[in-house]
């Protein structure tokens, strides 16, 4: 099987939704739930209720979601998005449906979602980056070759964030790659998605492995390697952001370690596997190692 793909510039802030149904009611959202200027995340909620006549003359016949990253000066730390001197909003994709029985398609052509919306001082729509690189599923040399004109990206990426350097004007380090399949009309979102992959540079990778980009799974030769393997710093700042609202606050180490789990479990299906062990071996080891780091920062 063959796969053409297209980067978007991964961004380093937080995931960040808006929701607009079709008779115009508008509720901002994190990567998993409701929130709201009483029950916020980096301040989101607030901003969109201050832009709510905005995103409510947006309103047509479909549900529509648009998602993308807030980010910007306080909201993470690091990389060049952090210089900038206000808060923005990178859209990368918008979503048609998805609600009562709906299928969720996507729309992640960048001309296409800048058609869709009004021009904005602190929104902007990620761009594609670099050409278009196809991946051979079944061609074990030539993806090896575009492994590594992925990784070279990355790397670039990692050194200066293109994107920012050409928007604000400033240079600093970049987080990485998403990996989008090349798409000339609305998809489903539900097989579409599978395909999609992240290659984060070197210092923000939540998986400790060789190359952002890897043909085969890291091998972990014991319980204790596939825990550092997989709680990485950049893992553990990821879910205070998104489970915490950037908070150490010892009442809410539960949802923290909620979000590592379901995280890790995710994203470790072909590290278990490589690696012969299984979720009920891990797990307790997992959060044991997360669970004494959000303490020493409470603490």
């Amino acid at each position: 099987m063959e796969v053409t793909y297209h980067a978007k510039i991964k961004l380093h802030g937080t995931n960040a939704g808006v929701q607009i149904t079709s008779d115009g009611k508008v509720a901002a959202q994190k990567r998993s739930q409701i929130i709201t200027p009483k029950s916020d995340n980096a301040g989101f909620a607030t901003w969109v209720d201050q832009n709510i006549e905005y995103f409510a003359a947006l309103k047509n016949h479909n549900h529509v979601t648009l998602y993308g990253e807030w980010c910007g000066s306080s909201i993470q730390k690091g990389v060049a998005l952090t210089q900038i001197d206000r808060k923005i909003w990178a859209i990368f994709a918008m979503q048609y449906g998805g609600v009562n029985g709906e299928i969720a398609k996507l729309e992640i052509r960048p001309e296409k979602i800048r058609e869709f919306l009004p021009e904005h001082e602190d929104i902007f729509v990620l761009p594609f980056y670099g050409d278009p690189i196809t991946l051979n599923f079944g061609d074990v040399e030539q993806l090896k070759t575009a492994s590594d004109t992925i990784n070279q990206m990355v790397e670039s990426v990692e050194e200066v964030d293109p994107w920012v350097k050409d928007t604000f004007g400033i240079e600093g380090v970049g987080e990485g790659l998403v990996m989008y399949p090349v798409a000339n009309h609305v998809v489903e979102r539900e097989n579409y998605t599978e395909l999609m992959f992240k290659a984060k540079g070197i210092k923000h990778q939540s998986v400790k492995q060789k190359q952002p980009v890897q043909i085969n799974a890291e091998v972990a030769s014991n319980i204790q390697e596939l825990v550092d393997l997989f709680v990485t710093e950049a893992r553990l700042q990821q879910a205070v952001t998104e489970a915490c609202n950037g908070e150490y606050d010892i009442k809410k180490m539960g949802q923290f370690l909620k979000w590592i789990s379901m995280d890790i479990n995710k994203e470790s299906v072909a590290e278990l596997e490589a690696s012969k062990l299984t979720w009920n071996e891990v797990n307790k080891p997992l959060m044991n190692k997360a669970r004494n780091w959000y303490k020493n920062k409470y603490l």
